[in-house]
C-alpha cells in the first residue's frame, strides 16, 4: 500500500532548508542584490537570539553586547561572498559573534557602563551560580567555537537554536543519520577537550548550552530595528560598532585561508567513507603560530598544516615524522602515506598539501610519530589552513605480545597480524571505557565508535611496523602503538580464516563483549589485553573459474571477494580477495568454515559485465570447494548530467532499470534482482557517468542531493514520467523519488549507448496561511512543500515556501492545523508566480475503537492513516495515532474529498467516503483483518 522507499539514500542527504519563509541564502541574496530590508530583518530575527546569547556569554556590559551584536551582522554583509554554506548561517554567526565579543571585552575598560539596562528593556543574563560554573560554561563555549564546522553546526542548531535533528538536517543539507552521528562525535570532542582543561563534561554542563542565554535570549525589538537600519544605511552605524567591525575584519577573518587557522585551533573534517578520523591531540593555546614563509599570498590550491609535536610531558620533540592520511572508503587498502615533514628542534613543523586530493577524499589526518613514543593524530579541514596544531605523543612502554594457534592449540607459523586501526580514549585512559563495556552499558560496536576516538590508519603512522609474522611457535610482537590504545587488526594466513582481532595496549585478561546487549543472537566479540592468544579458525578455500556466460571464454582480471562471512551478520565484508589469472582461475583463501559465507565477482573496470554474487553452502569437509561463475555481458550506458538552465555538470546518482517487459530480460534471469549486485554509479566531476545495462528497453533515473530540481513526476519533457509506479527490474521505480527518468532502447548489435540528461530547476512560490476568519495562522503543517511524499514540520510563521514547482504541472498541496482541526487542499494554479493565499477550513474528525476478532479492545496499537485522491495510484501517509487503554483512537484534521486507509501493520480498513467539512464521525468498533482473513 505504502509508497516504496527511495532507491538510494542520496535524496535524504540534503533537503532545502529554511525555518521560515525563505532560506538564509535567499534572504541574504535578496538584501545584497535588491536592498530588501525585510529580508535582512528576517535574518536578524531568525539568528538574533543565538548571536545575542553568544555575546552575553563573553560580555557583562549590555552596551558592549549591543555593539558586538550589531557588528556581527555587519560583518556578515561584508563577508557574505566568502561564506561557503549560506543556507545555514547559524554556526558562522555564532563563531563571528564570539570573536567580536572577545575583542570588545579587551577594550571594555575604555567603554562606559550602561546604567539604564532595565529602562532600555534589556533582558540581562543571570550570572551562573558560582565562579567555577561560570568558568566551565565559558570553557564549553570556547571549545564549541574551536570545533570543526561539521561538528559545530549541528551542535549550534540543536543545542543553541533548539532545532530538532530533522530540522537541522534539512537546514544543513545532511541526512538525519549524519546529524545524529556528528552530534554524538561533537559531544565527544567537547568532552575530551574539557577534560584536558580540567572540567568534567556532565549532563549539567551540556545543559548550560541548552539553558544558556544563547539558547533562549529574548531579542529586544529595538535591537532588531537599529541593526536593520545600520545594515541599510552605513552612515548611521555608531563609531564604536564601526571600529569593532573594522578591527574584527582585520584580525579575525582577514582571508579565507586564515579563517580556520585562527578560529579552529583543532580542526576536524568529515570523512567520505566509512571511517571517520579522530581528534587525538587538542590544540595548545599557548603555542605560537608557525612562522610564515616569506610574504607570498595564500594559495587556493594547497592547504597549509603547521604546529608542533610534544612528548607526554609537554616538551618539544625534534625529528618527529609527519604524514597525511587521506580519507577513503577503502582507506585501509591504500598504500602508506609518504612523510611530509620532520619537526625541528623546537618541535615545530610546517608543510603544504594539495587541495584537489583533499577535496576529493573529503579531508585528511595529520599523523605524527617518533622513535620511543606512540603516535598522535588529528584531522584538519581541506578548505583552509590548519595552524597551531599540537600533537602530543604518548609513552610506548606496553608492547603487544601474542600467539596464534589452531583449534587444537598447535602454533600457526607464518600467519600475518596486520594492524588496521588505532583508536584512543579520552584523556588517554581506557579505564572508563572498559567499565562501560564490561558493565554492558551499551552495544559494543556503538561503544567502539562512540567514546573512543575515530581511527587512525596504522599504515600511515611513520616508522610503525604495521604487520608482524608469527614464528615457529606462533608468536609475534608489535611495538610503537603507544599505551592505552584500542587496536583493530586482521589475522590472516594461507591455512587459516581471515579474522578481525581487537586488543588493547594495556595489561589485562581477555573477556567477551556483547555485540548487542539486548540481542544475544548477535553473539560476543573477544577483547584482548596486550598479551593474548588468538585461536585461528580453519579456512574454507574456494577455487573456480570465471567465464563469459555466452562464449565460455575465461575472464581475466575479475575480482573475487568476500561479501559476507560465516558467523558475521554484517554484509559487505570485503576482507578476502583474489583476482582471476589469464585462464580465469582464482583461489580464494581466508573464508571461515560455516554457514553464511557469500562471495562477489566484480568484473574488470573496462568490460561491461554485470556483477554477480552467490551465497555458499557449508560442507562437513575442509577440502577446497569449487565455485565457477559465468558473467553475462551487457552494454555500456553512458551520458552526462547537467543543469538545463546553466549547462553546468551536476553531481548526482544514476541508477539503471529495465522495464519488466523487456524481451531480453529472460537472458539475464537472477542477475538484476540480486541484492549483491550493484546497478548505480555517482557522476564524475564533469557530470559524466558509465554503468552497465541490458540490450533492449532501458531506463536510468537521476537523483540529485540538493533538492533544487523538479522531481521527474513534475516534469513535462522527455525526462518526465507519469506519476504511477513503473514496473521495472530491479524493484519498482517511482518518478517522484528522482529528478529525471530517461528512457532508451539498445539494439541487440549495439555495444553502448549514450543518454545525456538535463535536470530542470524548480520554481519557488510563497504562500500565506490564514484561518477561517482570514487572520494569519502559524503552526500548520504542509504536504507537498518541497515536492511529493512527505509532511513538513509545523510552520513557525503564517507562511511557507513551495519549492520545485512546475507551473505547467500543478501539484496537490495539503495544509492542516492539528491543534485547531483545520485543513485545506490547494491545487497549485498554473500561473502561481507570486504569493498565494491558503485559507484553512474546519476539518473532519473520525473516532473509533480498535478491537480483535473476539471484540476485545486492542490497547497501545500504533495506527497509520494513509490517503490518496481518486486519480492517484499511490497512497501517502497522512498521520499516525495510538490506541488508548480501551482501544480508542481519534483522527483529527482530516480533509474531505480524500480516500483514507487505516492500518495496524497487519491489515487495513478504508474509509472517508462522504466526509464533509466539520464532520465528526464515529466508526464504532473496528476490527482490522489481515488479507488472508
Amino acid at each position: 500500500m505504502a509508497q516504496g522507499p527511495m532507491k538510494s539514500l542520496m535524496r535524504c542527504i540534503r533537503r532545502t532548508a529554511g525555518a521560515a519563509r525563505r532560506t538564509d541564502q535567499e534572504l541574504l541574496t535578496a538584501f545584497l542584490a535588491g536592498g530588501d530590508e525585510a529580508a535582512f530583518r528576517a535574518l536578524v530575527v531568525r539568528h538574533g537570539p543565538l548571536v545575542l546569547g553568544a555575546c552575553r556569554r563573553v560580555l557583562r556590559d549590555e552596551a558592549d553586547v549591543e555593539d558586538a551584536f550589531q557588528a556581527t551582522f555587519l560583518v556578515l554583509l561584508r563577508k557574505a561572498a566568502s561564506i561557503r554554506r549560506q543556507q545555514a548561517l547559524g554556526g558562522w554567526l555564532f563563531r563571528v559573534a564570539r570573536h567580536l565579543a572577545l575583542r570588545a571585552r579587551r577594550t571594555a575598560g575604555r567603554r562606559r557602563q550602561c546604567e539604564d539596562r532595565a529602562a532600555a528593556g534589556m533582558i540581562v543574563a543571570e550570572a551562573p551560580p558560582d565562579p567555577s560554573w561560570r568558568e566551565a560554561c565559558a570553557a564549553l563555549h570556547e571549545e564549541l567555537d574551536r570545533l570543526p564546522e561539521k561538528f559545530r553546526q549541528p551542535l549550534v542548531l540543536c543545542y543553541l537554536q533548539g532545532q530538532s535533528r530533522d530540522e537541522a538536517a534539512r537546514q544543513l543539507g545532511w541526512s538525519a543519520g549524519a546529524v545524529k552521528g556528528r552530534l554524538e562525535r561533537g559531544r565527544l570532542r567537547l568532552r575530551e577537550r574539557l577534560i584536558r582543561r580540567g572540567f568534567a563534561f556532565s549532563a549539567g554542563l551540556l545543559a548550560a548550552l541548552e539553558n544558556s542565554p544563547a539558547a533562549g535570549s529574548v531579542l529586544p525589538p529595538r535591537l532588531i530595528d537599529v541593526t536593520t537600519r545600520a545594515a541599510a544605511s552605513p552612515g548611521v552605524v555608531p563609531a564604536s560598532v564601526a571600529a569593532l567591525v573594522e578591527g574584527g575584519l582585520r584580525t579575525m577573518i582577514p582571508s579565507k585561508s586564515k579563517v580556520l587557522l585562527i578560529a579552529l585551533l583543532a580542526t576536524v573534517v568529515a570523512g567520505a567513507g566509512w571511517a571517520s578520523r579522530p581528534t587525538k591531540a587538542a590544540p595548545d593555546e599557548s603555542a605560537a603560530p608557525a612562522p610564515a614563509v616569506g610574504k607570498e599570498p595564500p594559495r587556493d590550491d594547497v592547504t597549509t598544516c603547521a604546529g608542533r609535536v610534544l612528548d607526554p610531558d609537554g616538551k618539544p620533540v625534534a625529528g618527529a615524522k609527519l604524514a597525511v592520511s587521506l580519507d577513503h572508503g577503502e582507506f585501509w587498502r591504500l598504500p602508506p602515506s609518504a612523510v611530509c615533514a620532520t619537526s625541528g628542534s623546537d618541535g615545530r613543523f610546517r608543510f603544504e598539501v594539495g587541495r584537489a586530493k583533499l577535496d576529493k577524499y573529503g579531508g585528511g589526518t595529520v599523523v605524527a610519530a617518533a622513535d620511543g613514543y606512540g603516535p598522535a593524530w588529528t584531522e584538519f579541514d581541506p578548505r583552509g589552513g590548519a595552524g597551531g596544531l599540537t600533537l602530543r605523543l604518548v609513552k610506548d612502554d606496553v608492547p603487544v605480545r601474542g600467539r596464534v594457534v589452531d583449534l587444537e592449540g598447535r602454533p600457526v607459523r607464518g600467519a600475518t597480524v596486520r594492524l588496521q586501526e588505532i583508536r584512543a580514549a579520552p584523556g588517554d585512559d581506557l579505564g572508563p571505557w572498559l567499565a562501560l563495556v564490561k558493565g554492558r552499558k551499551g552495544d559494543f560496536f556503538d561503544l567502539e565508535q562512540g567514546p573512543l576516538t575515530a581511527p587512525a590508519r596504522a599504515a600511515d603512522v611513520p616508522g610503525l611496523a604495521a604487520a608482524a609474522r608469527t614464528d615457529a611457535d606462533g608468536r609475534f610482537s608489535l611495538k610503537g602503538i603507544g599505551r592505552e590504545r584500542f587496536v583493530l587488526a586482521l589475522v590472516e594466513g594461507p591455512a587459516i580464516a581471515t579474522q578481525e582481532v581487537r586488543f588493547l595496549t594495556r595489561p589485562g585478561e581477555t573477556f567477551f563483549a556483547a555485540r548487542r546487549k539486548s540481542e544475544p543472537a548477535y553473539g560476543t566479540t573477544p577483547l584482548h589485553g596486550s598479551i593474548f592468544t588468538h585461536t585461528a579458525m580453519p579456512t574454507r578455500v574456494v577455487v573456480g573459474v570465471v567465464r563469459d556466460k555466452d562464449t565460455k571464454k575465461p575472464l581475466a582480471g575479475a575480482r573475487v571477494q568476500s561479501d559476507a562471512l560465516a558467523g558475521d551478520i554484517v554484509h559487505g565484508r570485503d576482507l578476502v580477495r583474489a583476482v582471476t589469472d589469464a585462464e580465469g582461475r582464482y583461489r580464494l583463501a581466508g573464508l571461515p568454515k560455516g554457514e553464511g559465507n557469500a562471495i562477489l565477482v566484480v568484473p574488470p573496470d573496462d568490460q561491461p559485465y554485470l556483477v554477480i554474487g552467490r551465497e555458499m553452502k557449508d560442507t562437513p569437509e575442509l577440502d577446497p570447494v569449487t565455485v565457477d561463475f559465468e558473467l553475462k555481458r551487457g552494454v555500456w550506458v553512458t551520458g552526462r548530467v547537467t543543469d538545463k538552465k546553466t549547462g553546468q555538470p551536476v553531481a548526482a546518482r544514476v541508477d539503471y532499470f529495465t522495464p519488466a517487459n523487456n524481451p531480453r530480460l529472460a537472458n539475464y534471469a537472477g542477475l538484476l534482482d540480486s541484492d549483491r549486485a550493484r546497478h548505480w554509479v555517482i557522476t564524475r566531476e564533469d557530470g559524466t557517468f558509465r554503468l552497465v545495462g541490458l540490450p533492449g528497453p532501458g531506463i536510468v533515473s537521476v537523483e540529485e542531493p540538493t533538492g533544487k530540481y523538479l522531481d521527474a513526476a513534475s516534469r513535462d519533457d522527455a525526462e518526465g514520467a507519469a506519476e504511477s509506479l513503473l514496473n521495472t527490474e530491479p524493484g519498482s521505480l517511482h518518478p517522484a523519488n528522482c529528478h529525471a527518468v530517461a528512457r532508451f532502447d539498445v539494439p541487440e548489435e549495439v555495444q553502448s549507448i549514450r543518454r545525456d540528461i538535463a535536470l530542470v530547476p524548480g520554481m519557488t512560490v510563497t504562500a500565506s496561511v490564514a484561518g477561517p476568519d482570514g487572520k494569519p495562522l502559524a503552526g500548520a503543517r504542509v504536504y507537498g512543500r518541497e515536492g511529493r511524499g512527505r509532511w513538513g514540520e509545523s510552520l513557525e510563521e503564517a507562511s511557507f515556501v513551495l519549492r520545485n514547482f512546475n507551473p505547467r504541472r500543478p501539484r496537490l498541496v495539503l495544509v492542516r492545523h492539528d491543534g485547531k482541526s483545520l485543513a485545506a487542499a490547494l491545487e497549485m494554479p498554473a500561473d502561481a508566480t507570486k504569493e498565494i493565499a491558503v485559507r484553512l477550513r474546519p476539518a473532519a474528525v473520525v473516532a473509533g475503537r480498535l478491537v480483535d476478532g473476539d471484540g476485545r479492545p486492542r490497547a497501545g496499537v500504533e495506527l497509520r492513516v494513509w490517503f490518496r485522491r481518486e486519480m492517484d495510484s499511490v497512497w501517502a501517509t497522512y498521520e499516525r495515532a495510538t490506541t488508548d487503554g480501551d482501544g480508542r483512537f481519534r483522527l483529527g484534521a482530516l480533509l474531505p474529498g480524500l480516500r483514507y486507509s487505516l492500518g495496524d501493520g497487519r491489515g487495513d480498513l478504508t474509509f472517508g467516503a462522504g466526509l464533509r467539512e466539520g464532520d465528526t464521525k464515529n466508526l464504532g468498533d473496528v476490527c482490522i483483518k489481515t488479507p488472508a482473513e
